[in-house]
């Protein structure tokens, strides 16, 4: 009797261990590089954010400064008091640094009214503000100098404007 041996190929186990092996490098490069991008993507996003927040800061309490007649920095240097107006009769900003939570907080005081309204907190609640300098508000002359340390996660710098005092009529 004769038989019919056929030569059949298949796949050995180590053969297909290999292939596995192979796979799974492939994945984990595709995989290490995909979460290397999300990370630098929200590194990103968080310095975006610490800058937008700098800027408008800045814009906010510059615009204030520009304008005003006097201003009063108090010996710490972190509160200082913006004057407007005329006379006697002065309408008034005021913005503090809270050292304990790290904000900023804004408040006004109109014409006639003896007290500060409620402030509001400038500086949102993901922004800290860290004053690492012994001043964070400065004043030379007719220059107005800022200075905040901001923070957020991991994030963090230093951002700074002199401002010009356009109407600053000494005092203070």
């Amino acid at each position: 009797m004769q038989s019919f041996h056929r030569e059949q190929k298949a796949v050995t186990l180590i053969e297909l261990m290999i292939v596995i092996a192979i796979i799974g490098v492939v994945f984990t490069a595709i995989y290490n590089t995909h979460l290397t991008g999300w990370r630098v993507w929200n590194f990103s996003q968080d310095r975006v954010k610490l800058q937008q927040t700098a800027r408008l800061l800045m814009m906010r309490i510059s615009r204030d400064a520009r304008s005003a007649r006097k201003l009063k920095i108090e010996p710490d240097g972190y509160m200082v008091t913006l004057y407007y107006g005329q006379g006697d009769d002065l309408e008034e900003i005021r913005y503090e640094i809270d050292k304990d939570n790290k904000k900023l907080r804004r408040s006004e005081k109109e014409k006639g009214n003896s007290n500060f309204g409620e402030p509001e907190l400038f500086a949102t609640g993901i922004i800290d503000i860290e004053a690492y300098q012994e001043e964070p508000f400065k004043k030379d002359g007719g220059i107005f100098e800022v200075i905040f340390n901001l923070k957020t996660g991991n994030q963090g710098d230093s951002f700074e404007t002199k401002i010009y005092l356009r109407n600053y009529k000494g005092g203070g």
